[in-house]
């Protein structure tokens, strides 16, 4: 359950020296939320590399903006071939095929292949132009230069199509969204560079109280150590900037800094 539930909640809106209060009295904590929640506004938005966006929040959607994969690929190391070409294939009846060529990832077949042809090929590495389906390395034997094949293959068989994994178009995720490792992977395969988020809000936290006593500092009768001061430290990351315990006097040098900041936890 929150602290805040049951309590007395009390929240100021100061300018200069004056004050007034905002709220005063107890109520509910989904009612106090939602109050909160209803006076927040959006922060302004920056563009970011995608390397430096992991647990920010997208200021717009992501859409893909090309199919992934782009092209017909091999999902592994083996042949290529024309499905139409492997018909009638079978252990009492193999057919023999001509290897022409071999195509490693990255690169892309010099030749096309045609009746009674196959092609090498590795993993990830794009389809020749006419093959439609692929049969695994240890499924196949080499005789004499050429290629023994005995069985018959589908169309689109051991074949990743375009747009298999990412559809061009797709809202990948939306806006608003906190930036997780997926986002950041599937963002850098569609080859997207920065992206645009919620610049992070600056929150101040002032420890306050003369019962408080900083880490490091000799035990008092009658104080305590400041624990919430590292408590709010460890939770907010580089999200806030945290100052020592204060009174009121003590305050007055970081006034100026904390009136520009658009919230500020005591």
């Amino acid at each position: 359950m929150s602290p805040l539930y049951g309590r007395v909640l009390r929240a100021q809106k100061c300018r200069g020296e004056h004050c007034e209060p905002i709220l005063r009295g107890t109520m509910e904590f989904r009612e106090a939320e939602k109050i909160l929640i209803d006076k927040i506004k959006p922060t302004e938005t920056e563009i970011i590399n995608v390397g430096d966006s992991f647990d920010r929040v997208l200021s717009e959607d992501l859409i893909a903006t090309n199919d992934v994969p782009s092209f017909n690929r091999s999902p592994l190391d083996g042949y290529c071939f024309i499905s139409d070409d492997t018909k009638g294939a079978s252990l009492e009846n193999p057919l023999y095929f001509d290897i022409i060529e071999e195509v490693p990832c990255g690169k892309v077949a010099s030749k096309s292949l045609n009746k009674g042809q196959t092609i090498k090929i590795l993993t990830g590495a794009k389809m020749p132009d006419g093959a439609d389906c692929v049969i695994k390395y240890e499924d196949v034997e080499v005789e004499n230069g050429k290629l023994k094949l005995k069985i018959e293959l589908k169309h689109n068989e051991n074949v990743i199509l375009i747009g298999e994994d990412v559809k061009k178009g797709t809202v990948l995720a939306k806006k608003g969204s906190l930036i997780d490792m997926g986002v950041v992977g599937i963002a850098s395969s569609l080859g997207i560079k920065e992206l645009k988020v919620f610049k992070k809000i600056k929150i101040g936290f002032i420890s306050t109280g003369s019962e408080l006593l900083e880490l490091g500092e000799k035990s008092v009768d009658g104080k305590i150590y400041n624990s919430n001061r590292y408590i709010f430290d460890a939770n907010s990351g580089s999200h806030a900037r945290l100052r020592p315990s204060a009174s009121r006097q003590s305050a007055e040098p970081v006034r100026p800094e904390l009136e520009r900041l658009p919230c500020l936890a005591t």
